[in-house]
């Protein structure tokens, strides 16, 4: 049972990562987000409840959730920027944070690692 789910789970991360078109070296955050994603879904042995629900007692939100790799863009604080520099940077959505409430990113312009809630989505744009 155990070697099913986890031939599962990297078959989930393999197809994020494929469809990302990211390199190999982001294999773990793609990893932890397949985690996220299937731990929300629904499965018929547990009478079409998720993990989530049966370990939190309620429904999960489905809002939130974002396509893996895709393209958004971060908003800068004012405490983090000058007066005249960008407000918003280009980010690659990594996954969701553990212990926040917030989207992981790698920025595209300095190649740093955050997370936020200020974004804005391509699609939104």
């Amino acid at each position: 049972m155990i070697e099913r789910k986890h031939k599962y789970l990297l078959e989930v991360n393999r197809a994020l990562l494929f469809q990302s078109h990211l390199p190999i070296r982001f294999w773990g955050d793609c990893l932890l987000t397949a985690t996220y994603v299937i731990n929300r879904m629904p499965i018929t042995l547990l009478q079409y409840k998720s993990p989530f629900e049966l370990l939190f007692g309620k429904q999960p939100k489905y809002d939130h959730l974002r396509v893996f790799g895709y393209l958004y863009y971060m908003s800068i604080t004012k405490a983090g920027r000058e007066k005249l520099q960008d407000r918003i940077i280009p980010c690659i959505f990594l996954g969701y944070s553990y212990g926040k409430k917030g989207y992981k990113a790698m920025s595209l312009t300095d190649k740093k690692f955050y997370v936020s809630r200020d974004v804005v989505f391509h699609e939104e744009v």
